[in-house]
């Protein structure tokens, strides 16, 4: 497939690079991996992709509507950012420069939700889908909507999530697929972001094989539990799976809101202590492994606050109080983290013995970040 750059431009209509003043250019440069990339609203209501380096907003690249999910592409330069629920559109920047690439537009019948990943050579993206045209025949409507990157992003076909509402998606580093957090939540874009089965709602986290679509393992947490929304997931070298859950039971006593898979067959809960449950308002955002795959850090938006755990143990570490903090991020160079938040804040944090935590203010921007970054 074969695409001009007149014909790419032409049906990437309305999306363009616009430099802002008193913002150095987004330029190519051989350190370009080194920086954050992140969604983000403008203080005049418009929204953007920025390029944050060394504390410093490089540039942005205007969005035709709220942005979610962002992905660098392996072996690549590519960046992905996804709609939020339920958009149907997704956007391919080179991220070395900020230009546009290509234009992902959900099929008929399908809508995203805000997630991707691609395979590990760099070749196939694989975007998380609702496939609510055949919600009255089909019980479960989750898909991951398949793209080959090598040939200008084509959408070459589906697979099945085996559940509903399957908001993240993680590849498995370990090559045994991909990690779909099924959140279990129904929705239809006709009553936009409503949700239709609360009452019955049952969420997992699938291993599927990417190339089959079989169902390699399933992971499901107790009845008990059936009303946490298991939304966001990180994956480690070690084959490790990190998830976050949003609990739509309004429990009135602590519940686990952040889980470790260790295996295909066993996870754990991490607990978190009441004070901080209590502020969270049962509500987990963001969730990464730091980069040696020793520390889970995650972002508790409602709470104004990230917490951080012992990947080994289990034991909770600290937290850091953030207002509208979200967004958590390996740093890519560092064994710590990179936050962000809806209050413009952008941090870094690291993890120092015993216990202990240095917090630094990298950047109090007048955007306003959004729930992730890359």
């Amino acid at each position: 497939m074969n695409i001009t750059r007149r014909h790419l431009l032409a049906s990437i209509s309305g999306i363009v690079a616009t430099a802002h003043p008193g913002l150095s250019a987004w330029a190519s440069d051989p350190d370009f991996d080194t920086g954050q990339f992140a969604t983000a609203r403008a203080p005049n209501g418009s929204f953007q992709v920025v390029r944050v380096q060394d504390g410093v907003l490089r540039k942005v690249v205007a969005l035709p509507d709220r942005g979610h999910g962002l992905v660098r592409r392996p072996n690549g330069t590519d960046l992905v950012v996804l709609a939020r629920r339920p958009g149907d559109w997704g956007l391919v920047l080179d991220r070395r420069s900020g230009e546009p690439i290509a234009r992902l537009s959900a099929p008929d019948g399908h809508h995203f939700y805000g997630h991707a990943t691609f395979s590990a050579d760099g070749r196939y993206l694989f975007t998380t889908e609702n496939a609510f045209g055949t919600m009255n025949v089909d019980e479960e409507t989750g898909r991951l909507g398949l793209w080959d990157a090598a040939e200008g992003y084509a959408r070459i076909g589906t697979l099945r999530t085996s559940g509903v509402g399957p908001h993240d998606v993680a590849r498995d580093r370990k090559g045994r697929g991909f990690w779909v957090a099924n959140g279990g939540i129904l929705t239809h874009p006709d009553t936009g972001r409503a949700k239709l089965n609360v009452a019955d709602m049952k969420p997992s986290v699938c291993l599927i094989d990417g190339v089959s679509g079989a169902v390699a393992a399933e992971i499901r947490l107790p009845v008990s539990l059936h009303q946490l929304s298991l939304r966001h997931i990180d994956s480690s070298a070690t084959g490790q799976v990190v998830f976050a859950a949003q609990d739509e039971g309004a429990s009135e006593v602590p519940v686990p809101l952040v889980g470790l898979i260790d295996g295909p067959d066993s996870f754990r809960l991490f607990d978190l202590p009441e004070e901080l449950f209590g502020r969270s308002q049962g509500y987990c955002g963001d969730v990464s492994f730091n980069r040696d795959g020793t520390i889970v850090g995650a972002g508790f938006p409602r709470g104004g606050f990230f917490a951080f755990w012992d990947v080994q143990t289990g034991q909770f570490l600290r937290s850091v109080d953030v207002s509208d903090g979200c967004g958590v991020s390996n740093t890519h160079v560092s064994p710590g983290f990179v936050v962000s938040s809806g209050s413009g804040t952008l941090g870094s944090v690291e993890m120092q013995d015993p216990n202990g935590l240095r917090w630094q203010v990298l950047l109090q921007s007048e955007a306003s970040f959004d729930n992730h970054m890359a």
